[in-house]
């Protein structure tokens, strides 16, 4: 084969590839006004199939515009479950979501993003946060964590494409709030961060910041937010008590010391405080401590059921523990550490 005859060959092949690509690519933007019709009869289940077909046959050819018309479909079909039958399905909008701010990736580069388009993407984030709380409250994590995420990728891409520096606590809140739930602790972390960096911290930011600190066990850094929660909000005693229980866990008497001395002062008369102090050290063998603390609750209120019955097991499993060689380990119990209300 000589020169002229193998550049021929090169050239047909490469006709053939680019006029196949060009067919493919012109069935499937010939599909769209099927689509188009679907849409304009409401007939969001059909439109759904349509366009996922679409997508598993022509996967090559998909493109930002694709993008766009995908999001379009599961956005009518999660809004047309909801209107029409009162179903919320937050699969739908995570997947709209998630193809929005793929088409928006992809088209950004070379196409002018309108204002429209800004602004359907910042809708996005109005419409997760109509629905993360619910989530959170089912205890749906992984799809609480999945639309927060969605919904956080399009304010980040709306404030790098609008040049602006739009900020949203509650989102950046529940972004928090899920990732902790799925074990993403780094990224909580990174959320209650960035919320007190903006000075929007609440009580429920401190709190969570320092649960979060404790998950990865760096139980000095928790009591150190723990200590700064408590200087801003002293009548919060959830905040000291989690100060006590965690200065318990790490073993840091001079911690412990001040947040006790704090309680003191603050909460003299609440048994039930000193019935959680008493549980948190039953938890890690501390008896002794225990003990005095379930007396002291006692003392305050003689007929708190759970303390006694506590008090009792504690007696009750010391004494098996010094009989152990005689009657085994099969009659220990446990105590109650649940409190249902405040005294």
């Amino acid at each position: 084969m000589n020169d002229l005859t193998f550049l021929k060959y090169l050239l047909s092949i490469s006709f053939f590839f680019l006029s196949t690509h060009l067919s493919a690519q012109t069935k499937v933007e010939n599909k769209w006004s099927v689509l188009d019709t679907l849409l304009a009869n409401n007939k969001a289940i059909e439109a759904k199939a349509f366009v996922d077909s679409v997508y598993d046959n022509h996967r090559e050819q998909t493109n930002g515009q694709f993008y766009l018309r995908k999001a379009e479909v599961y956005y009518s079909f999660y809004r047309q479950s909801i209107d029409a039958f009162g179903i919320f399905k937050p699969e739908w909008l995570i997947e709209s979501n998630a193809a929005y701010n793929q088409a928006i990736v992809l088209l950004k580069a070379n196409t002018r993003i309108s204002d429209a388009m800004l602004s359907r993407l910042y809708n996005y984030v109005g419409q997760a946060k109509m629905h993360l709380q619910k989530l959170i409250d089912k205890e749906e994590n992984y799809l609480a964590y999945q639309l927060c995420k969605e919904a956080s990728f399009s304010l980040k891409l709306y404030n790098e494409i609008g040049k602006t520096d739009k900020k949203d606590m509650v989102l950046l809140k529940m972004r928090a709030i899920t990732s902790y739930n799925q074990g993403f602790l780094a990224e909580a972390w990174e959320s209650y961060e960035a919320i007190l960096k903006e000075g929007e911290a609440t009580r429920d930011v401190y709190r969570g910041l320092a649960t979060v600190h404790k998950e990865m066990d760096d139980y000095p850094a928790a009591i150190d937010v723990l200590e700064t929660a408590v200087l801003l909000f002293p009548d919060d005693n959830d905040i000291l008590m989690d100060w006590i229980e965690y200065s318990i866990l790490a073993d840091q008497e001079d911690s412990l010391v001040v947040a006790l001395d704090k309680l003191v002062s603050t909460d003299t008369l609440n048994p039930t405080r000193y019935f959680v102090i008493a549980n948190v050290y039953n938890d890690v063998n501390r008896n002794e401590e225990a003990v005095q603390y379930y007396l002291r609750s006692l003392a305050i209120d003689s007929t708190f059921v759970d303390a006694h019955y506590n008090l009792a097991t504690l007696y009750y499993n010391q004494a098996i523990e010094q009989n152990k060689l005689l009657i085994g380990d099969s009659l220990s119990i446990t105590v109650k550490d649940s409190i249902i209300t405040d005294r």
